[in-house]
This record gives C-alpha cells, structure tokens and sequence, in this order.
C-alpha cells in the first residue's frame, strides 16, 4: 500500500503544469499566486474563482462546477521559504472529507531547485479515493532523483472539528505535527530523521509554500456536492525550536 501510494504521488507530481500568475490574493499577511489552469495533480481545471479571503482574513478552497466542470483551488508564494516552522490551522470536519478530495499543505519545488518528485514537503488530508485509508499523510520528497522518499499515515484518534499541522524543516530532519490547539500534545506525529544521507534525502533549497484543494484523479465528489474548507491561518517561523528526533 504505501508503495502504491508513493507511485501515485509521484504520477501526480511529474502531471503538474506552470502555474498561473495571473490572480493574487493576501492572506496570513502575504500575497500568494492563485493558480487559474488545467494540469497536475489530478489532473484538474483549477479556478481563481475559487479562492477567497473572508473579512476575518480567512482562506476559503473550493472544490465546485465552473462553467460546468469540476474544478479546484490552489495558491502559491512566489518567494521560497527555507528552514523553520510551518503552521496551517484547518477550520471544519476535516476528518469527514469525500474519498475523492484532497488538502495539500506543502513546500514544492521549482525548476530551478529539482525536478518534479523532489524537494517537496507535504501534509496532506487525503482518502486517494478509499475511504478506509489512512487520512492524515506526511511525506518528504529527497533533494535529488531517487526512489526512496518518507511517507508516514495516519488516522484521526478522535472527531476533528478544526485542527492545527505544522512541520518543522531543518538539514537533516523533517517534523510534522497534527494538534487540536497550541499548547497540547499533538494527536499524531512523526519525524523524518534519516541518519544517512540526509542530505540528499531531504530538501536543501529555499522552496514556495502552496495549498490546494483538489479532486484526486479528477474525480468528482462521491456525492456530486461542492466542498470547502476554511484555512484559518498560516504562519511561518524561520529557524525554529529544535526538532526532536524522537518525535516529542
């Protein structure tokens, strides 16, 4: 299975297209890109139109018909962002999300750092179309070409109403972190902490953050009904806390 999932993460990776500069919006106090195309991951029509920021300053996704076709959403920072600590707070029943959706929160490459299937960092909320698979997926592409990446699933211990991820990027470990609210112990977690070659397997290079939200092989919601979900934050700290590789 976890084979089966790295192939397919991997498909979906090398099936991305440019993204479009054409739409900005401001959110968490940065301007970030909205992506207006078809391609990769999915691959899906991705729409402007569904990104917006509510006046509480919150992020609204979408996964709906425009113009009569199934779209997604997807926003990027143009600026790449290096070593620290990455926060997204997701805001509504994330654990009861259609098989056929996906939330990415994520660090992704450029052409200029790597090729597709590298130098990526990913949360990601995804049943990739089974509803009995784990939900709650982290995974660290390698700085170079090679086949090894780190995967790690999980499933909710418990109803989510809203929750916070975060992982904390450093040279030689990747920390990722699922927690109700600052302060708590984190409901699941997992470090990435290779103790060979962690430099070749972990990204090295500054790179962009984006989220999107998208239907995984461009598949419709299983229920023919439009999706959203709410990211109520974002929040990057350069050079956090020390990662833990035991994973406290």
């Amino acid at each position: 299975m976890k084979f089966w999932f790295l192939l397919v993460a991997a498909l979906a990776a090398l099936t991305s297209s440019p993204r479009s500069q054409a739409e900005t919006v401001r959110f968490a106090g940065l301007t970030w890109q909205v992506r207006d195309d078809f391609g990769g991951p999915g691959p899906n029509h991705w729409s402007s139109s569904l990104v917006r920021v509510d006046k509480k300053g919150r992020l609204h996704l979408r996964v709906a018909k425009v113009d009569g076709k199934w779209s997604s959403a997807e926003l990027y920072l143009a600026k790449p962002m290096g070593y620290g600590l990455y926060t997204f707070h997701v805001q509504g029943p994330i654990d009861h999300l259609d098989k056929n959706i996906v939330l990415g929160l994520f660090n992704y490459t450029t052409p200029s750092i790597g090729p597709d299937g590298t130098n990526e960092i990913d949360i990601e909320l995804a049943h990739w179309g089974m509803k009995k698979y784990p939900p709650v997926n982290f995974t660290v592409y390698p700085s170079v070409v090679r086949p090894d990446n780190g995967h790690k699933e999980f499933v909710y211990p418990f109803p989510i109403s809203d929750s916070y991820f975060s992982f904390e990027w450093s040279a030689k470990a990747v920390a990722f972190r699922a927690f109700t609210k600052p302060g708590v112990q984190p409901y699941v977690s997992w470090t990435f902490a290779p103790k060979n070659d962690a430099r070749k397997r972990i990204p090295q290079s500054p790179i962009p953050v984006h989220i999107n939200f998208w239907m995984f092989h461009g598949h419709a919601p299983s229920d023919g009904k439009p999706v959203e979900v709410v990211i109520d934050s974002f929040k990057f700290t350069p050079h956090g806390p020390p990662v833990d590789p035991k994973g406290n």
